[in-house]
């Protein structure tokens, strides 16, 4: 699977794919996410201002963070969305 950025495009990584069409997913790359922090206080604010479900996920998969939307989606706490090394 490629990951691109959300923002500018640029490709920012890939993960194995299982599958025989080639997907993609989404991430922020260093650039734009410098550029973030300057017009924003945190990612955790921005995805929340989003109607849609963004789960935050760090490179090896594992959800990190979670707005309001995927809360509601999945019918739990933000909190309990989170998954850290080791609870899998």
């Amino acid at each position: 699977m490629k990951i691109v950025c959300a923002w500018c495009q640029k490709e920012i990584g890939s993960t194995p794919s299982h599958l025989e069409n080639e997907r993609i997913s989404h991430g922020l790359c260093d650039d734009c996410r410098i550029k973030m922090e300057y017009n924003f206080t945190s990612l955790e604010d921005f995805i929340e201002k989003l109607n849609a479900p963004i789960m935050i996920m760090d490179k090896e998969g594992l959800v990190q963070g979670a707005n309001q939307s995927v809360s509601i989606m999945l019918q739990t706490s933000k909190e309990a969305i989170k998954i850290k090394k080791g609870e899998m």
